[in-house]
């Protein structure tokens, strides 16, 4: 047997040994019931009485989802696990949904079948600011929403962008796919460190940035201002893209 094959059995005995006593671990923080190491889930539903112009939601492994609502009030719809849930709030003018994880440490080992969601319903129309900050789930803003400026900032996940900025729309995400589609931005700012951004007729009025570390880049019906694209390994798309002044592309 060569020295490359006796390294990886060793290293997978020790991943088997680790994972065994992890299981134990986990076991023994539940008080050896098994079933108490299933995460549990429920649906919490928040209206939404007081008036806010802005939109702020900070979560952790929840898909996050905007709808207009049918009836012209707003609620916020969280299936999510218990002892991690979500506060829903409006202060000074601004919707807050946080994160509350007041999970023991053990209860984070809990094995996971299911994923949280947020489903945020308002009315169509104009808002102020939105800010989203996730670490893996999914993020979808569909075209039925206008705000004046927007930051999307993921770990991993996949966005899906089509609501109208008036000012700046920032979209970054470390492993995951960008789709900014439909739509009309005063500028923007898109990076992705591994993963596919696909930017399709969107008009721009300032500057448009796309960046990628590893991955690709599809640009298709864009009007800017200014264009500047990176890619340091992957490739890049453009078709029917107009830059009013400079084109980059590095």
């Amino acid at each position: 047997m060569s020295k490359a094959a006796k390294g990886w059995l060793i290293t997978a005995a020790v991943l088997v040994v680790a994972g065994f006593f992890l299981f134990l671990l986990v076991i023994w923080g539940f008080a050896g019931d098994f079933t108490k190491a299933l995460v549990k889930y429920k649906n919490n539903e928040y209206t939404i009485s007081e008036s806010y112009q802005n939109i702020t939601l900070v979560t952790d492994t929840a898909d996050v989802v905007f709808v207009p609502s049918e009836n012209g009030t707003s609620s916020v719809v969280c299936y999510e696990p218990k002892n991690a849930e979500h506060a829903v709030s409006v202060k000074d003018g601004t919707l807050f949904i946080e994160l509350i994880d007041t999970r023991k440490w053990y209860e984070h080992l809990r094995i996971n079948f299911r994923t949280p969601k947020i489903t945020v319903s308002v009315p169509r129309g104009e808002y102020g600011s939105l800010f989203v900050k996730g670490s893996t789930g999914d993020v979808e803003v569909p075209k039925a929403f206008t705000f004046e400026k927007a930051t999307v900032a993921l770990s991993t996940g996949d966005v899906e962008f089509s609501a109208a900025v008036l000012e700046e729309l920032t979209v970054k995400t470390s492993t995951g796919e960008i789709d900014v589609e439909e739509t009309a931005v005063g500028a923007l700012d898109v990076l992705a460190s591994t993963g596919e951004i696909t930017v399709d007729n969107v008009s721009c009025k300032g500057d448009a940035k796309i960046c990628v570390t590893t991955g690709e880049i599809e640009l298709e019906n864009l009007q800017c201002n200014n264009l500047e694209v990176n890619a340091d390994t992957g490739s890049v798309v453009l078709e029917r893209v107009v830059a009013d002044k400079n084109f980059s592309i590095m």
